[in-house]
């Protein structure tokens, strides 16, 4: 049996949502929703009491604003955790590489995404995104998923747990569980069999620089790491350094959007010293890639919540 482990901002998941699980699943499932309507969890902890509550082998973790749009998706997760017996988590979106510095999968360019963003505006877009190794492939290898949907072995969580020690908020779940989850000897896989529709619609905040910040001071050690894809290790530098850049230049225009009397003191630092060297590491990049990323995974629009 499958769990479906919902944090919910109110005490009860969209209607919508239900029967779209009702109607897609073809298997046999169970609800667990945390009602997180008073705001006394972090997704950690959240996750982690839908960890006890839940009674399935199979814990799948999602957003509530998703759509499966694939019919039969439960018996699909089920023959993945039969065929692949390392099989520790089964995600859609992920990357096949974190590099050594604070960062999010997104913001690597070796990704393998099948998902379809909902835009505001009611625009959608398919968003099918794999490494030229994977074209004839229905999954891949990578280092971390998307936490807008993630499935994993319930047996799991006898030895990793979502991290409510270290992490506060709503931020790098995910990656961190992920970590965990290859440190036990399990792989993290996505596939390309599994489509879902997720709204893309939330601006990043300092929690976020302030998260990713904390994951890598836990990970440092143990990265970079590369699943699925070989890279030289000379492009691995040159990737850490534009990675490194373009998040330090995030983060202090985000700063500087909120405390604008503060930064303009340190607005030479931040439009030279940063920009030039963001500019540089520009040099290193393919300019195909940084197209498709900003319109196929758009950044700022990546969901920090549930």
């Amino acid at each position: 049996m499958i769990s479906i482990i919902i944090c919910s901002r109110e005490s009860y998941i969209p209607r919508e949502l239900q029967q779209n699980i009702a109607e897609t699943i073809g298997n046999d499932y169970e609800l667990v929703v945390i009602d997180n309507s008073l705001n006394q969890y972090s997704i950690f902890q959240a996750y982690n009491l839908g960890v006890q509550q839940a009674k399935g082998d199979i814990l799948c973790f999602c957003h509530n604003d998703i759509k499966f749009l694939t019919p039969e998706w439960g018996k699909i997760v089920h023959d993945y955790f039969s065929l692949f017996p390392k099989l520790g988590c089964l995600g859609v979106a992920g990357s096949h590489v974190m590099f050594n510095c604070p960062s999010s999968f997104w913001q690597t360019s070796f990704l393998s995404i099948y998902v379809q963003y909902i835009y505001p505006d009611g625009r959608l877009q398919l968003c099918e995104e794999r490494e030229p190794s994977d074209e004839n492939r229905r999954e891949t290898q990578v280092v971390t998923v998307d936490g807008l949907w993630m499935c994993i072995r319930k047996e799991l969580f006898k030895t990793v747990k979502f991290d409510e020690i270290n992490f506060h908020g709503f931020h790098c779940y995910d990656s961190d569980i992920c970590m965990q989850i290859i440190n036990s000897n399990y792989e993290i896989i996505v596939t390309y069999q599994i489509l879902i529709q997720h709204k893309a619609n939330v601006e990043l905040d300092i929690s976020y620089y302030n998260a990713i910040e904390t994951w890598h001071r836990k990970w440092t050690n143990h990265l970079p790491i590369i699943r699925g894809i070989t890279i030289a290790e000379n492009d691995i530098k040159k990737y850490t350094s534009f990675v490194t850049s373009q998040i330090s230049l995030d983060k202090q225009i985000l700063q500087l959007k909120k405390e604008p009397k503060r930064m303009c003191k340190n607005m030479y630092s931040l439009f030279l010293k940063n920009t030039l060297r963001y500019l540089k590491n520009l040099f290193y990049k393919h300019w195909s890639y940084i197209e498709k990323n900003e319109n196929c995974h758009p950044q700022k629009n990546r969901a920090s919540n549930i």
